[in-house]
């Protein structure tokens, strides 16, 4: 490994209600990952708590054979489901989202460099 960027995000509705959160991790120049983003903890308040989390895009500088910039919330992409893992080869860089109702959430994104990695 080379190194990594962790974050770490703390959201709350402060009771009933619903927030949310999207940030955009610029890499110093493209770069091969592993990343990876999990809910560590989660706080109800009442019935109706939900949390989702996943990476929403990312920008490559084309390396791994996919475009450039991918917007992974496309229906069809990559599944029917949008990934909490992502791999790429050549990542400039990625966004996540955090969405959350009636709860506090605490969320880790972990971002591993490595020389190079296989998609899978």
């Amino acid at each position: 490994m080379d190194g990594m960027v962790v974050e770490h995000r703390q959201l709350s509705t402060g009771g009933r209600g619903t927030g949310g959160f999207s940030h955009t991790i610029q890499l110093g120049g493209p770069t091969s990952v592993v990343a990876e983003i999990s809910l560590s903890s989660m706080e109800s308040f009442g019935s109706g708590a939900s949390v989702f989390t996943a990476f929403t895009a990312c920008t490559t500088d084309g390396s791994d054979g996919l475009p450039p910039s991918e917007d992974l919330t496309k229906v069809g992409t990559l599944s029917p489901f949008l990934p909490t893992v992502l791999i790429r080869n050549g990542l400039k860089s990625i966004t996540y989202d955090i969405e959350i109702e009636n709860c506090r959430v605490a969320v880790v994104i972990n971002v591993f460099f490595w020389p190079h990695v296989n998609r899978g």
